[in-house]
């Protein structure tokens, strides 16, 4: 409903919902990048989006203003989709997508 890419709904968190405004402010994301030492590896990095243009207020409709109300979060500090102070990896996010559209 927002248009968001998974990074940025992954990095999402509460302090980020203006309910009253019915406003969401993108201004970080989350990608997994290889590693600075020295190795394969990758680890998950939160950081800004990925342009100027993607730093933006998104309007809520009223569907997406009930929901966040009924969800009341306890931490505003918390991510949007773990509740928690852990995020939720985009890749974790696209695998329960797909499972999800498959039992539709």
């Amino acid at each position: 409903m927002t248009g968001m890419r998974i990074g940025e709904i992954c990095a999402l968190k509460w302090s980020d919902i203006y309910i009253e405004s019915r406003i969401i402010k993108v201004s970080t994301t989350v990608q997994r990048l290889k590693s600075n030492n020295g190795t394969s590896k990758t680890e998950l990095v939160i950081g800004s989006p990925k342009s100027d243009y993607s730093f933006r207020l998104i309007p809520m409709n009223d569907t997406l203003v009930n929901l966040c109300l009924k969800m009341k979060p306890l931490n505003k500090n918390a991510y949007i989709l773990s509740g928690t102070d852990q995020l939720i990896k985009p890749r974790t996010l696209q695998y329960k997508l797909i499972s999800l559209s498959k039992t539709v």
